[in-house]
Parts: structure tokens; C-alpha cells; sequence
């Protein structure tokens, strides 16, 4: 799922779910911690913004997720799948007990 928000009670953007044609008109963004924004459009790169920029157009910002790493080098195979990837911190691992008060919490 992707969450658009509705932005148009700001003043001069009219960027929500309903006027977003999503068959035209995607971009997307990655931000890179070192060297800012990236934006690409049909899967080219066009241009790149500035930290205390903000576009005038939806996109999608691609960002890394903080609580998951690669297990191995590989990044693309017939092979791969969720086993690649690892939890940063056991915290985050949904599939394991809880400890609350003393008590081990399980999800059934």
C-alpha cells in the first residue's frame, strides 16, 4: 500500500489520490544520505533536489529501511527471496515473543 497524501489545502498545490494519473505520470525519488535527492522519470535520471527543496509534482521517495539489512551480496537471482534479508535488532522481529512484565507474549 502506498499512502498519497491529500496536499491541497496548501495554498497553489492541488496533489491528492483523485489527480494523480498514475498511468503518466510517476516519479521517483531516492534519497541518497551524501548527495541529496535523485529524480528519475520512465527510469531515467533528470535532475536531483536539494534538501530544502519540494517539488510542485507527486513522486514516490524510495529510501532505505532502517530496520532491515542484506544478509548476502547477491541482488538478483530465481533464488531470492525473504530468507536475504535480516532483522537490524530482534525488536522488530514481529514473529518473536515479547517480554512484558515477566510474561513471554506470543503472536498467534
Amino acid at each position: 500500500n502506498i499512502y498519497v497524501p491529500d496536499l491541497s489545502i496548501f495554498s497553489g498545490i492541488n496533489i491528492n489520490a483523485r489527480t494523480w494519473d498514475t498511468a503518466e505520470e510517476v516519479p521517483v525519488a531516492y534519497s541518497d544520505r551524501n548527495d541529496g535527492t535523485v529524480l528519475f522519470f520512465n527510469g531515467d535520471s533528470v535532475q536531483g533536489l536539494a534538501r530544502d527543496e519540494v517539488p510542485g509534482f507527486p513522486l514516490l521517495l524510495v529510501k532505505g529501511n532502517e530496520r532491515l539489512h542484506k544478509k548476502s551480496s547477491l541482488t538478483r537471482g530465481a533464488d531470492a527471496g525473504y530468507g536475504d534479508y535480516a532483522f537490524i535488532d530482534p525488536a522488530f522481529d514481529g514473529s518473536l515473543p515479547k517480554e512484558i512484565d515477566g510474561y513471554l507474549i506470543y503472536r498467534v
